[in-house]
């Protein structure tokens, strides 16, 4: 579905390593995101839905002008399971849809 996304973190296999992490999970993504605040979101999402992303990639997309924390398989291939966050809040969770469409562009026709 998304081939642009930047992979945040290889999420430990249990909490407790997550938890004994944090510190240095947190850095990590800020420095590669330059963003403390993002990588603040971050953590706090995969704190709180620790079984979605457990032992996963977790990975930032953006939909519709949002950043969204997600999983990525070995293959490249994104979940549709998203979790929306600005820099006010974090929204629930979302299922992101695919649309195809078509623009059409007129070239040297004057109406």
């Amino acid at each position: 579905m998304f081939t642009n996304y930047t992979e945040v973190i290889k999420v430990p296999d249990n909490w407790t390593d997550f938890d004994n992490q944090r510190d240095e999970l947190h850095g990590e993504i800020a420095e590669k995101l330059d963003s403390s605040e993002k990588a603040d979101k971050i953590i706090n999402i995969i704190d709180n839905y620790w079984s979605f992303f457990a032992e996963e990639t977790a990975a930032l997309v953006e939909v519709e002008d949002y950043d969204c924390l997600t999983i990525v398989d070995e293959d490249g291939e994104v979940d549709e399971t998203v979790y929306p966050f600005d820099a006010n809040r974090t929204y629930p969770m979302q299922k992101m849809e695919q649309k195809l469409v078509f623009k059409r562009y007129t070239k040297g026709i004057d109406y």
